[in-house]
């Protein structure tokens, strides 16, 4: 697991050494949030709301401006893949650390709906299960979502696959929580609210 981040009964807590080479400032924009990250203050300014940005949500921006300059350049072609890829993967995302697919589908029960969140998100459709979008919280971080609507037998389903090059530069708990903030959004239909902020 990443030294930065320890999950203990569902909280983080954040270490010094998160900060470590944070060398200049950054503006980070997570969908329609700029942030401004100050390596001299060490603290992180969500500039376009007047709200607080939660200490928990700090790992996610502060790993991700650590590699973001590279991501482009990781040398593995653009391929959507699940949890199950790589055993280590798969056994991290259990228990706590599920994608929480369900935060979704509590405020999507048909292919209309999806269609409609997906959209407000600048999600990019996919030819792919019944419907299904790639969506881009953060610049160069994709995450898609395939969706079967229900019928007589089975409810409504939701799958979720990630960009295999995400792998190459982030933990699995950084991916985890992109994923898990952006299933927030999408389920509060709105931009401005964080899941590590509850």
């Amino acid at each position: 697991m990443n030294n930065d981040i320890y999950f203990l009964t569902q909280k983080f807590i954040v270490a010094e050494s998160v900060w470590d080479g944070i060398e200049h400032d950054f503006e980070v924009c997570f969908f329609k949030e700029h942030y401004l990250i100050s390596h001299k203050t060490k603290e992180i300014t969500l500039l376009n709301a007047n709200r607080q940005v939660p200490e928990t949500f700090y790992p996610i921006l502060l790993n991700y401006c650590k590699k973001a300059n590279i991501l482009s350049a990781v040398d593995e072609p653009f391929e959507l893949i699940s949890i199950d890829f790589r055993e280590d993967w798969k056994l991290f995302f259990r228990g706590f650390h599920t994608l929480r697919e369900e935060m979704v589908l509590d405020k999507v029960n048909n292919i209309k709906t999806f269609k409609k969140i997906m959209k407000k998100f600048n999600g990019k459709e996919l030819p792919m299960a019944e419907s299904s979008f790639l969506i881009e919280p953060l610049k160069g971080f994709f995450i898609a979502y395939l969706f079967w609507d229900k019928d007589d037998e089975f409810d409504a389903s939701l799958k979720i696959l990630f960009d295999k090059r995400l792998t190459a530069l982030f933990m699995q708990d950084i991916v985890w929580g992109v994923i898990v903030e952006t299933n927030y959004r999408l389920k509060n239909h709105f931009f401005y609210t964080s899941v590590f902020g509850e």
